[in-house]
């Protein structure tokens, strides 16, 4: 291509319609940024309406999140959990946990021989104890679309 953009105008022309129409555009001063800025004004407005939708069920799914009474007694519950287990240590009676402590409760076995882990005593506390906590998935319904999220 550098030999046609620096070589005579009788050399373009032998060559096909595209190939000329791709000197001429590399001839053009600072074509490729150009082409940027069009191809940014033609897909703006459709990027922005995908990123609102998208805020908008990411917004929906934290007001759900913030709102659920069921949600907010299991994150209890998992703390009282947590704190009598620790009870005689350091670590007993915490005010709160590390969002990502919730990964640890199928971490947590009974002991090393057995499959049962704190989710499943967990499960059970709030089966027999708590039923009323069961329906917390029904107040979080938007939170897999959020977490679906596309990239763009």
């Amino acid at each position: 291509m550098q030999k046609y953009l620096d070589g005579p105008e009788e050399d373009c022309l032998k060559l096909d319609q595209p190939e000329q129409f791709t000197i001429e555009m590399m001839r053009m001063y600072r074509y490729e940024s150009r082409l940027k800025f069009m191809l940014f004004r033609v897909q703006f407005w459709d990027k922005f309406e995908q990123l609102k939708q998208g805020l908008s069920v990411v917004l929906s799914a934290s007001d759900a999140l913030r709102n659920s009474q069921a949600f907010r007694d299991l994150l209890h519950v998992i703390l009282l959990l947590g704190n009598y287990m620790n009870a005689s240590s350091i670590q007993g009676g915490a005010f709160g946990m590390r969002i990502d402590s919730i990964n640890k409760l199928t971490d947590t076995k009974a002991s090393d021989s057995s499959q049962l882990t704190l989710l499943h005593v967990l499960v059970g506390i709030v089966r027999r104890e708590f039923p009323h906590i069961l329906c917390f998935t029904e107040d979080l319904k938007d939170v897999t679309e959020a977490a679906r999220g596309k990239r763009i």
